[in-house]
C-alpha cells in the first residue's frame, strides 16, 4: 500500500476492512479528516431509519423515492431532502452516537463535505449485518437492499474483490475539488471473498482524475481483502 500512494501527500488515503465472521480486522493511513462525498448517504439513511424507529412512524412515499435514488443512482437532491429532514448536522451527529462512529463530522451547509475516516464507514457497513445492531431487521434490510441494487455504472471500487457470483452491497462517491485535479474517491461495500463476509472502505483524496482514484482504490480494496486473516 505505501508504495501505491507514496505519490500522494500524507493523509491521502484511509482503509479498514473487517472480516465479519472471524471479527479480524485491517486498517492503514489516516484516521480522519477525510472528505466523504457520496458515501456519506448510507450515514443519512441510517440517520433516518433510526429516526423513523423512534418515531414509530413509515417512511412516506416521498422518503422511500428519495431514499431509492440517493443510494441506487447516487442523486444529490434526494440526499439534500433526506439531509434536511433528518435535522442536518444536528441530527446525523444524534444518530452517530447510537451508531457508535466516533470520527465522522458532518459538514452543516453541504453534506458531501463531510469529514470522516475508513474505520466508521466499516462500523456503518457492521451495523448493517450486526444482528445487535441499534437498526431494525427492517430497517437493514431496506437500506441492504437499495445498496445491492446499485446502478451498474456504479459497482466499480470494492466489489472488484468479490467471489464470483456473489451478491455484493455497495456505495460509492467521486468529488472534483478543484476543476478536475483534486478528486476525492471512495468506495464502501459489503462482499463476499473466498466465501466469507468482508466489510471494506477505502477512501482516497487529492487525485488527478476519477479514473486513476477508481483504479487506485480498487488495488487498495485487493490488498485491505489480503491483509485481514480469513479462516
Amino acid at each position: 500500500m505505501g508504495k501505491l500512494v507514496a505519490h500522494l501527500p500524507a493523509g491521502s488515503i484511509s482503509i479498514a476492512a473487517r472480516n465479519l465472521q472471524s471479527g479480524a480486522g485491517f486498517t492503514y493511513g489516516s484516521t480522519g479528516h477525510d472528505t466523504a462525498a457520496s458515501i456519506f448517504k448510507v450515514n443519512i439513511l441510517e440517520a433516518v431509519m433510526l429516526k423513523h424507529q423512534e418515531s414509530g412512524k413509515p417512511l412516506s412515499e416521498s422518503e422511500t423515492q428519495n431514499a431509492t435514488q440517493m443510494i441506487v443512482t447516487s442523486d444529490n437532491d434526494s440526499a439534500t431532502d433526506l439531509y434536511q429532514d433528518v435535522g442536518g448536522a444536528g441530527g446525523i451527529r444524534a444518530a452517530n452516537r447510537i451508531l457508535d462512529l466516533r470520527c465522522t463530522e458532518p459538514d452543516p451547509d453541504y453534506w458531501g463535505l463531510t469529514v470522516t475516516c475508513a474505520e466508521d464507514q466499516v462500523q456503518l457497513l457492521y451495523q448493517l449485518e450486526n444482528p445487535s445492531s441499534p437498526l431494525t431487521p427492517e430497517s437493514r434490510d431496506f437500506i441492504l437492499h437499495r445498496m445491492q441494487n446499485v446502478t451498474p455504472s456504479q459497482r466499480w471500487g470494492v466489489p472488484v474483490v468479490a467471489d464470483p457470483d456473489t451478491t455484493f452491497a455497495v456505495k460509492n462517491g467521486w468529488l472534483d475539488l478543484e476543476e478536475g485535479r483534486d478528486w476525492v474517491i471512495n468506495s464502501i461495500a459489503i462482499v463476499t471473498y473466498q466465501g466469507q463476509t468482508l466489510l471494506i472502505a477505502t477512501l482516497s483524496q487529492h487525485l488527478h482524475t476519477m479514473e486513476s482514484g477508481v483504479s487506485l482504490d480498487e488495488q487498495l480494496a485487493k490488498l485491505a481483502a489480503e491483509s485481514v486473516p480469513v479462516p
